[in-house]
């Protein structure tokens, strides 16, 4: 039985949210990468999900990652990311096997 997560888990793509959701029963919504920038309609998506579950933000330890979530974090969900996200380390993963 998976894990149930009661925050929305917010991804960047679609292989991710696949993925995760092989893992965990949660709601688990995907970015799009950049496409974020210009979507209003799911920034505002993604507010409202904040506003009622909190939020999971999960993004690539890339440069892209780093925008995006930067972008999410200070324009979208401010204060229901909570400290944890602001205060993390970010650790790289690497799915290489060596």
């Amino acid at each position: 039985m998976k894990p149930r997560v009661r925050e929305v888990i917010v991804v960047e793509g679609r292989y991710d949210k696949n993925t995760l959701l092989q893992a965990v029963d949660a709601v688990v919504v995907e970015t799009g990468g950049f496409a974020v920038f210009r979507n209003g309609e799911k920034a505002a998506y993604l507010r409202r999900l904040a506003e009622k579950r909190g939020v999971i933000l999960l993004t690539d330890p890339d440069g892209a990652g780093f925008v995006i979530r930067n972008h999410l974090l200070g324009d979208h969900f401010g204060s229901y990311a909570g400290n944890a996200v602001r205060r993390c380390k970010l650790v790289p993963y690497h799915t290489s096997r060596r």
